[in-house]
């Protein structure tokens, strides 16, 4: 990608994180505490059924539509059509069965003398992950064709319209919110595929081309492993008043941070990193060293000012009561940021290895020690043990999950080729990957 490709990959990352990353904030100010809890709490869902559907969608949909055209073939729409439908239905029933389970666990704990409320918003809320999932089939195919710009840009469109319904009626009722977040969702799907339509063929058709969608289960699972720490710490902060709160707020400002450098350098690589089945060893262990280097400047350049920024502004005093816990959360959590987006990579290659059941197991390994310290931590030193457990299992996790990363993605370099690892190619030995 040219200088110019990579700033406006920058920008568009910057612009499609700013409505999200304010919109807890917006909450926090435009709503009661309560009221902000609730919807808060309730469209979480959106957030953990996305990680586990979209994401595990679109990734598989960049590694199975690159690989197909790294090798100059194009896909039918038939079996374009077929693959769509798959992931649809396969979106629809995890939503639903996992969002009904979180939706009663949720409304059972935090509010058990009226539910109703939460649980109708909880409803509406579900439905976002259901179109985000055309969502990220489309999203998925253009960034394997080489259009990450557009995916990324769009991803604001999911919440421009509740934060403009915050922002022009105060105290609107949570349900409109919500169905706000919908109308966005679809406006995203329409986009994306008039974006798609315009986009050149690379060759001609091959009508046995399939996309394999079974390795999305799988991913979906890992996926939902690692989001049972966060239902986890909802869970326990729910009957805490401001807690939700709190822990959203410091949320968006890691997550803003996490998808920063996830849409302005990850995406854009995702589509390379899934050719390395057809590269020559040597310069696959060239471009994953130089890429990690990259990554590694950015992180701690995020970091820096990002802690910077959150420290300066408690400092000033001009952080409001209602967010001054968030950030100081925030703080704790982007002390482990260059570890989240370490295992994060690490979890990428191996999708591309075909280790989807190998990661399945080091999630839950992972989640269920960030459940315990965290369980620990909340009852010795309340509430602010949430982002101190979770930092110091990020750092555990990078280290695993590195650890088997390098012995296991080495072993698929050129296999598409025939060639693999034992090939008499510079480079080309059984000795693990050292970035």
């Amino acid at each position: 990608m040219s200088k110019r490709g990579r700033a406006g990959q920058t920008l568009a990352a910057g612009v499609s994180l700013a409505p999200g990353f304010v919109f807890p904030f917006v909450l926090a100010i435009q709503l009661s505490t309560e009221s902000s809890d609730l919807f808060l709490l309730a469209s979480s869902l959106i957030v953990t059924l996305a990680s586990v559907v979209g994401s595990a969608i679109e990734v598989n949909t960049v590694v199975q539509m690159g690989r197909v055209l790294s090798r100059q073939r194009e896909i039918s729409h038939a079996e374009r059509r077929r693959y769509r439908k798959r992931q649809l239905f396969f979106a629809v029933w995890v939503s639903v069965g996992l969002g009904a389970v979180l939706t009663l666990v949720y409304g059972v704990r935090v509010y058990a003398n009226d539910p109703g409320l939460f649980i109708l918003v909880a409803c509406v809320c579900m439905l976002v992950p259901i179109f985000g999932s055309s969502a990220s089939v489309r999203s998925g195919e253009l960034i394997a064709r080489g259009n990450s710009i557009a995916p990324v840009l769009l991803q604001s469109f999911r919440t421009v319209p509740p934060l403009c319904i915050v922002l022009l009626f105060p105290g609107v009722h949570p349900v409109g919110v919500a169905t706000a977040l919908c109308f966005g969702e679809v406006c995203r799907v329409l986009l994306l595929e008039m974006i798609l339509r315009r986009m050149p063929t690379v060759s001609e058709t091959f009508e046995h081309e399939r996309l394999v969608h079974a390795g999305t289960g799988i991913q979906a699972l890992s996926s939902a492993s690692t989001q049972a720490g966060p239902v986890t710490d909802r869970f326990l902060l729910g009957p805490i008043t401001g807690s939700i709160t709190a822990y959203e707020i410091a949320d968006k400002i890691f997550y803003a941070c996490f998808q920063f450098v996830n849409m302005s350098m990850v995406v854009t690589k995702l589509r390379v990193w899934s050719g390395i089945r057809s590269m020559d060893p040597y310069k696959a262990r060239i471009l994953i060293r130089r890429d990690m280097r990259n990554l590694s400047l950015t992180c701690a350049v995020v970091v820096g000012s990002g802690v910077g920024v959150l420290w300066g502004a408690s400092t000033a005093g001009i952080v409001p009561d209602s967010w001054a816990e968030g950030v100081k959360w925030a703080c704790i959590g982007l002390s482990a940021f260059p570890f989240a987006i370490g295992t994060f990579v690490c979890s990428r290659f191996l999708v591309i290895a075909g280790g989807q059941a190998l990661m399945m197991w080091l999630s839950i390994i992972v989640t269920v020690s960030n459940i315990a310290v965290n369980w620990l931590l909340i009852s010795m030193m309340g509430p602010i043990g949430v982002p101190l457990g979770t930092a110091l299992v990020r750092v555990a996790a990078f280290v695993i999950y590195l650890f088997v990363c390098l012995k296991v993605v080495p072993r698929v370099f050129a296999t598409d080729l025939g060639i693999g690892e034992k090939a008499n190619l510079p480079g080309s030995t059984s000795a693990p990957l050292v970035l």
